[in-house]
């Protein structure tokens, strides 16, 4: 039984992920088989890309039935910048796609709040968060970390009480990760944000031990 399954659906920043689970003790495997999956003690959908691209893979592959039975059974679910955005309802990326629909709400380009000028809108480097909540993966890192961010969408839960930090660009504040029931999800990278970013791993190899019927 692996400590960490990685859902492999051809997308994504999956050795960087596997790294920083190695670093945290932490016994992890890249795979979309579902029995795999299931047996694990938690699961990470990471992302770098497409929305709708990723959601033609994990369909494809019919992992999306998987993360759902997954979901169900209370074991925890981490998801990272594009895996966070795929547990949403929607997606306006390319004209608009549908995600998992687990957490209520829809995922917005960055341009139609954030930036006006060169039309630029993808959040790049390090930024702070700060908390609205402490989940339980956050609640050793520090309030105001700084975390590292690629991405040129943010999510928009309509539950605004799951929101466990947000963050800024230019004034404005978007979600920057979220807690909901067994779901643990953060628009930045905690393997590629440093000490702060690797007590999220750590966290949850604790939670983990504390719960063995994971």
């Amino acid at each position: 039984m692996y400590d960490v399954a990685i859902i492999n659906y051809e997308m994504g920043n999956l050795y960087s992920v596997s790294s920083a689970c190695n670093n945290a003790g932490l016994k992890s495997i890249i795979t979309n088989e579902e029995s795999t999956i299931l047996k694990s003690k938690s699961i990470i959908l990471p992302g770098v890309g497409c929305f709708k691209q990723a959601m033609e893979n994990i369909k494809k592959k019919k992992l999306d039935k998987t993360l759902l039975i997954f979901f169900k059974t209370g074991k925890p679910i981490i998801g990272i910048c594009l895996g966070m955005q795929l547990f949403f309802e929607r997606s306006d990326e390319l004209g608009g796609s549908n995600g998992l629909g687990l957490i209520k709400g829809e995922v917005i380009s960055n341009s139609k709040y954030f930036f006006n000028k060169n039309n630029e809108h993808l959040n790049i480097g390090w930024n702070e968060i700060f908390f609205q909540k402490k989940n339980n993966l956050l609640k050793n890192c520090n309030n105001s970390s700084r975390m590292y961010f690629i991405h040129s969408y943010f999510c928009k839960p309509k539950n605004k009480e799951i929101i466990s930090s947000e963050s800024k660009i230019n004034d404005e504040i978007f979600c920057s990760s979220i807690s909901y029931r067994n779901i643990e999800c953060f628009q930045f990278h905690p393997e590629k944000s440093g000490k702060e970013g690797l007590k999220i791993y750590s966290s949850l190899k604790n939670k983990i031990n504390s719960c063995p019927q994971y």
